[in-house]
C-alpha cells in the first residue's frame, strides 16, 4: 500500500472502534398491534404520573442502544497523513 500524498510504502493500518448512542424505538407493527391503546389507557388513568415518566424520559433520553462501528485508517510512518480505508 502507498502513501497517496508522499507515495511512500511504509503505511501502517489500524482498526479503530467508535462507540456512540442511538435512540431505540418501537417499530410499527407493535404500536399498531399493541402500544397505542396501552399509551391511550395510560394517558386517561394515569394522567399525572405519566407526564412526569414523560419528563423525566425527556430529560435523561429515554431508552438508548449503544452502537459500535469498525473502521480501518491508513497511516503513513514517513509524512503522517492518515486516511481511512
Amino acid at each position: 500500500m502507498t502513501c497517496p500524498k508522499c507515495k511512500s510504502n511504509n503505511v501502517n493500518v489500524q482498526l479503530s472502534n467508535e462507540v456512540f448512542t442511538k435512540r431505540q424505538h418501537r417499530s410499527l407493527i407493535s404500536w399498531l398491534l399493541f402500544w397505542w391503546w396501552f399509551e391511550l389507557i395510560l394517558w386517561i388513568f394515569l394522567t399525572i404520573p405519566r407526564f412526569i415518566i414523560f419528563v423525566i424520559s425527556l430529560l435523561f433520553g429515554g431508552r438508548r442502544k449503544i452502537v459500535t462501528k469498525t473502521t480501518k485508517h491508513a497511516v503513513c510512518q514517513d509524512c503522517g497523513h492518515d486516511w481511512q480505508i
